[in-house]
């Protein structure tokens, strides 16, 4: 384990490395920065670049967490969320968008 890994651990509380992220999002540059960010600080992710892609890894894997667009062609945001709640129980589900209104962030 390299001193950054063990620094962060120790900032956090946890180890990151034990947690699985699935990053749900048809932009691919936008998927990539998320995941890069998240992996710099030991998280393990894993990158859909559909919604119906997204349906499919949260059918076949376990995750702790869920970041998702909000905003998708085929499957949006909420169907991420709602999949993932009745499918993964303890899973945690983040929804992020360039899109927002008050009514979608109320929903």
């Amino acid at each position: 384990m390299d001193s950054s890994t063990s620094q962060t651990d120790e900032q956090l509380g946890f180890d990151p490395r034990e947690y699985a992220i699935l990053i749900v999002d048809n932009d691919k540059a936008h998927a990539r920065a998320m995941t890069e960010s998240l992996e710099r600080v030991g998280y393990r992710c894993t990158v859909a670049t559909s919604g119906p892609d997204g349906l499919r890894k949260i059918e076949q894997n376990m995750y702790h967490v869920v970041v998702s667009d909000l905003v998708m062609n085929d499957v949006d945001g909420m169907q991420i969320l709602q999949k993932a709640k009745a499918s993964l129980s303890d899973c945690e589900v983040v929804l992020v968008t360039g899109h927002a209104t008050v009514p979608k962030a109320v929903e």
